[in-house]
């Protein structure tokens, strides 16, 4: 259980792509249940893969 407000409220995500993905734009959709501290959110934004040269 955390005791102090996080410095931010915003979600940093992190991850790996697979090495042979295409660049292009690919769709990125989050989404949370909540519980019974926080009400439940969702969003949808467009993620750009570029190539490596």
């Amino acid at each position: 259980m955390t005791t102090t407000d996080p410095a931010s409220s915003t979600l940093s995500p992190t991850f790996a792509t697979n090495s042979n993905l295409a660049a292009g734009d690919y769709s990125f959709d989050m989404s949370f249940d909540g519980n019974e501290f926080f009400l439940a959110s969702s969003n949808s934004t467009t993620l750009r893969i570029m190539g490596t040269r």
